[in-house]
């Protein structure tokens, strides 16, 4: 049987998908600010000691005659309390109802103002970066990826109580992102220390590297001072202040995560044709053929037949891809596999696989809805799934331009070979027309028991059809002209080399009787038919009865229908005449070996 040779060494890809490059207005906050509890040179803070003035009055010395005045300072209490302004060098005590009103109460008024301040929110912009829309890809861009860096990406607090005698508390400072409200991804959290004594500094760092920044973006800071805890509170000389430091600072974005679209790339990647080409069989007289199922060749296929070699698959898409690819025309052996990879493509990973298709079965893919054992249309090109499709997921992708990624593929098919083929097909079987001369006999004289056989033996499991034509001419060059149909001829029951069906056709006084052995080693028919015929046609004894001199057999073999056709298979024919003594004499007039023929005269 001849190969097929497909040629097909395709490389298919995608082509690169352009990436997504975006600048976006980084925020950046440095705040270094030194917050004052009291007010400065103001004598508004009451010291606990009472308050005396002291003031100069004459006086008499009565002592002395006559009394002298004299001059002296005598201190004369104001208040009882001595107020004092800030800063002071020396120490003071405040009653806790003074602390608390005078200098907490301030201080917790100022701070709550701060606080409001700098907790805002920061809308990132995200839904407003175009997207790549040739293909579809990204659904949306979900989270920033802040860039590393041991520096310059950071969340710095620092909180310092320079001073002020009651402890600083409820202290933190945290920023948070998230998509919607309330914001819940948590970025950095400073309360470590949420009591800060005098003197006592509270300093952390956290680092932003790699963390994400979504929709939003939100600072919040806290502290409070703390009431007096005492009936007398001690100031200390200097000032009272807190020291409050935040930075916060990305080095860059260095990617983004993105939620993909359900996206299918099937129909962007282009696919060579798929389709069998037309397998010239001209030479074995078949000129139309229509393919249901062809065997592909085992033993003794070529090293470069019969096989589907699938190499370099592979994404470089930072996303999986589902990838399925079924040639569905070709059916495994038992112990085969299906010619089909259904698997995910991810990043780093290549597949590569040869699938080896000697034995397998390459068919239309049609079901057999009427149970015939054949498909119900004829096999004309591969049914090729190739399904390539981006689920929606989360990842990650670069942010600096650069391509998203391709997928790649080469497909190599290069020739196919048959050991059978299974096929609806038209094919004229040559065969040469046979001449018999026979001795000149007695006119009138009919072999009336003739048996005229004819023996096939046969390989092929092909329906094939016969038309026999017997002409018969006597020494007078007359015609007797038999037709014999023969639409039934036995083929075998496997595709064993050696295995042979053999077929009697056999021309007597009762008409065509066909005998069908399933095995030439048979004794007994599988299928016995007699055609008697026709009231208006000849038989092989009419043909005898002519007294024939010479008979021409001319067969007309012919395939139409379905059948296989295999390599290394045969049919051939032979037949033997029985004429048995028993004649049947009518009046008959002795004549010589040759015929005379008497011409036309004139006569009365």
């Amino acid at each position: 049987l001849p190969s097929v040779p497909l040629g097909l060494d395709q490389a298919i890809a995608s082509g690169e998908i352009s990436g997504i490059d975006m600048d976006i207005d980084l925020p950046e906050i440095t705040i270094s600010q030194r917050i004052d509890v009291v007010a400065y040179g103001q004598m508004v803070y009451p010291d606990t000691t009472d308050f005396y003035i002291d003031t100069t009055v004459t006086l008499v010395d009565t002592t002395v005659f006559p009394p002298e005045p004299y001059d002296t300072t005598i201190s004369i209490k104001i208040a009882d309390y001595t107020p004092f302004a800030f800063p002071d060098t020396v120490s003071h005590v405040l009653e806790a109802n003074h602390y608390d009103s005078l200098i907490v109460a301030a201080f917790n008024g100022a701070m709550a103002l701060l606080s409001s301040a700098l907790d805002t929110t920061i809308d990132l912009g995200l839904s407003s970066i175009p997207l790549p829309d040739d293909p579809p890809i990204i659904a949306s861009v979900d989270t920033l990826i802040i860039a590393s860096h041991a520096t310059n990406s950071v969340y710095r607090t620092l909180f310092k109580n320079n001073g002020i005698p009651t402890d600083l508390v409820g202290v933190y400072s945290r920023m948070v992102a998230g998509s919607t409200e309330p914001l819940s991804d948590t970025l950095a959290n400073h309360n470590q220390i949420p009591s800060i004594s005098q003197g006592v500094t509270y300093a952390d760092t956290t680092d932003l590297s790699g963390k994400g920044l979504t929709s939003f973006l939100k600072m919040a800071t806290n502290m409070s001072l703390n009431s007096a805890l005492t009936d007398y509170v001690t100031i200390p000389p200097g000032s009272l202040y807190v020291d409050f430091n935040i930075t916060f600072k990305m080095a860059g974005i260095d990617s983004i995560d993105v939620t993909t679209n359900n996206y299918s790339m099937s129909d962007g990647i282009e696919m060579p044709p798929m389709e069998l080409p037309e397998m010239d069989m001209s030479e074995s007289g078949i000129s139309k053929m229509e393919i249901y199922r062809n065997v592909l060749k085992n033993e003794g296929a070529a090293y470069n037949e019969n096989k589907l070699i699938i190499r370099d698959l592979a994404s470089s898409f930072p996303f999986d891809m589902n990838f399925l690819l079924n040639f569905q025309n070709f059916s495994p052996t038992p112990d085969g596999d299906s010619v089909k990879i259904d698997t995910v493509l991810k990043n780093g990973i290549e597949i590569n696989k040869t699938f080896d298709l000697r034995g397998y079965t390459l068919q239309s893919t049609d079901g057999d809805n009427n149970n015939d054992g054949w498909p119900d249309s004829a096999f004309t090109s591969f049914d090729l799934v190739l399904d390539i499709t981006i689920p929606e997921q989360k990842a990650s992708i670069p942010l600096d331009g650069s391509p998203l990624g391709e997928f790649t593929m080469n497909m190599k098919l290069e020739q196919l070979s048959f050991s059978s083929i299974a096929a609806n097909l038209y094919m004229e079987m040559p065969a040469e027309p046979t001449e018999q001369e026979f001795p000149a006999g007695f006119t009138g004289a009919i072999p009336t028991e003739a048996v005229f056989e004819i023996i096939f033996k046969n390989q092929i499991r092909l329906p094939i059809k016969m038309i026999m034509e017997f002409k018969g001419y006597n020494s007078l060059g007359e015609l007797t002209y038999v037709p014999v149909i023969i639409d039934t001829i036995g083929f075998p029951l496997t595709d064993s080399n050696l295995d042979t069906a053999m077929t009697i056709i056999g021309l007597s006084k009762l008409g065509t009787t066909i005998t069908i052995y399933e095995s030439v080693d048979d004794s007994l028919p599988s299928y016995s038919v007699i055609n008697a015929p026709c009231d208006t046609c000849s038989t092989i004894i009419d043909l005898l009865a002519s007294n024939p001199v010479q008979m021409i057999i001319t067969p007309e073999v012919k395939v139409d229908g379905r059948g296989s056709i295999e390599a290394n298979k045969a049919i051939a024919g032979g037949f033997r005449v029985t004429i048995p003594f028993v004649l049947q004499l009518e009046p008959m007039t002795f004549m010589g070996g040759i015929a005379t023929e008497i011409e036309t005269f004139e006569h009365d």
